[in-house]
């Protein structure tokens, strides 16, 4: 596994160029016209093993890239995509791409490190702190809201506490002190 892992970025390459030789060799033998999005992931896969044979920084992050523009069928490995329809009001259409699906799915599964990593640097998780002040913002908002409940409903939320946020029932026994005091 190792191993697999240690060359993922080969595989998947030789995977996307298996796919699209087969593609170039089912336009040239059906009279079909080349695609503007074959194209481009025709040189992308030229680009990107160039890339990796000259050991050019960031291969898998562009690979990565590539393989999410390849996903939503903006560039086009084969001719052949899934077509899901959702409507939202008006028509909204996206098409998947199994063949970059799976390789991209491929390079997260086998590189998951790098991939938390990179994920961790683009949304960074929150500091101690920061959660705190979060929590203590989400509790006043609740005590701004309960502020108006009379004790028999503070109490009531207490015994069902298992129905809230523990923000809100932190709000509600603030509460109850706050009236106890006064």
């Amino acid at each position: 596994m190792t191993l697999i892992k240690r060359y993922s970025v080969h595989l998947i390459i030789i995977y996307l160029a298996i796919i699209s030789i087969y593609g170039v060799i089912e336009k040239i033998v059906t009279p079909s016209p080349f695609e503007t999005r074959n194209v481009i992931a025709y040189i992308l896969i030229i680009t990107i093993t160039l890339l990796k044979i000259f050991k050019i920084n960031h291969v898998k992050t562009t690979l990565a890239l590539i393989l999410i523009t390849g996903l939503f069928n903006f560039i086009q490995f084969t001719n052949f995509s899934y077509l899901f329809i959702f409507s939202l009001g008006s028509m909204i259409k996206i098409e998947i791409q199994p063949v970059s699906a799976y390789a991209l799915l491929a390079l997260i599964l086998l590189n998951k490190k790098e991939t938390r990593n990179f994920i961790n640097k683009l949304f960074p998780p929150k500091s101690e702190s920061e959660i705190e002040l979060e929590n203590k913002n989400l509790t006043n908002t609740f005590k701004q809201k309960f502020s108006k409940y009379n004790d028999v409903q503070l109490k009531d939320m207490l015994d069902n506490s298992d129905s809230y946020q523990d923000e809100a029932i932190q709000a509600v026994k603030e509460l109850i002190e706050e009236k106890l005091n006064n």
